[in-house]
């Protein structure tokens, strides 16, 4: 089976944090939000805050 991956989009103060909590609490399924950041900037060797500002790129 395939893993599920959802992706929320969300703006500052949506809620967005809290309805992918409550999705993934109900599916059964692990929530990543930061820790995203955290694992790439490891693997990679750049910082958080590289990794961060990169997303907020087209």
């Amino acid at each position: 089976m395939e893993p599920i991956v959802i992706t929320i989009a969300r703006e500052y103060a949506s809620g967005g944090s809290e309805i992918a909590k409550a999705v993934a609490d109900k599916m059964g399924i692990p929530l990543y939000n930061k820790e995203l950041i955290t694992r790439a900037a490891k693997k990679s060797g750049l910082t958080e805050e590289a990794i961060a500002a990169s997303e907020n790129q087209r």
